[in-house]
């Protein structure tokens, strides 16, 4: 006989259950430090941009050619 939980349902479908609800929440864990990354990366860009930007404008700006 299988032992089943208060709900009814048996415990191995129950464990099936919360493993699949693990694996969606590490992925959603996943996604989101992906996420973090991207935008760390996209701000380090922008300001290597801007200080290229910067260094370009006092040389060239500056008269210096």
């Amino acid at each position: 006989m299988r032992k089943t939980l208060p709900s009814g349902e048996s415990i191995v479908e129950q464990v099936i259950k919360d493993r699949a609800e693990v694996e969606i929440l590490e992925q959603r864990g996943e996604f989101r430090e992906g996420l973090d990354a991207g935008k760390k990366i996209d701000a380090l860009q922008t300001q290597e941009q801007a200080r290229l930007q910067e260094i370009g404008d006092r040389y060239l700006g500056g008269g210096g050619l």
